[in-house]
């Protein structure tokens, strides 16, 4: 029997590779979340709506997503301060870890992105925003269990 938690969350992607991308907003919609998604600058274009999380990629076309972090989190224009995930192909070292840091980011994953993984994330930085847990056995019986709200 499969468990499977559901989250009423609004989640930004901004990743260049239209595949990874597409992974990540599939995972991301099977756990129930609401994805939108942006390439590089277009990131400005998306800072209207109120995110739960963020996941940005290190590197995109004409901009860094550590410079893209530090300015989300520094700035008056994006009032409101979703947790940051970046994400990258390259392994987490020392220097990734410094700049992480300086960028005041939530978080640091590498590609590629697992369910595994992101079930970390969401857990961790969308508590919230569970609503439900749903669980399958054979294909004929479903179990959908509602959490109370408090």
């Amino acid at each position: 029997m499969g468990v499977h938690k559901h989250y009423m969350a609004k989640v930004l992607i901004a990743e260049d590779n239209r595949v990874e991308a597409a992974l990540i907003e599939n995972m991301l919609e099977e756990f129930g979340c609401e994805v939108f998604k942006a390439r590089g600058l277009d990131i400005v274009d998306k800072l209207d709506t109120a995110y739960d999380l963020i996941f940005l990629d290190i590197n995109m076309p004409g901009i860094s997503g550590f410079y893209i972090a530090n300015n989300l989190k520094n700035s008056d224009a994006c009032p409101h301060k979703a947790p940051i995930i970046l994400v990258s192909s390259e392994p987490y070292t020392e220097e990734i870890k410094d700049k992480c840091v300086e960028s005041d980011v939530d978080g640091y994953v590498q590609k590629p992105m697992t369910e595994a993984l992101l079930a970390t994330i969401l857990d961790e930085y969308v508590p919230d925003k569970e609503i439900s847990l749903l669980a399958t056995g054979a294909e004929n019986s479903k179990l959908f269990l509602r959490k109370r709200q408090s």
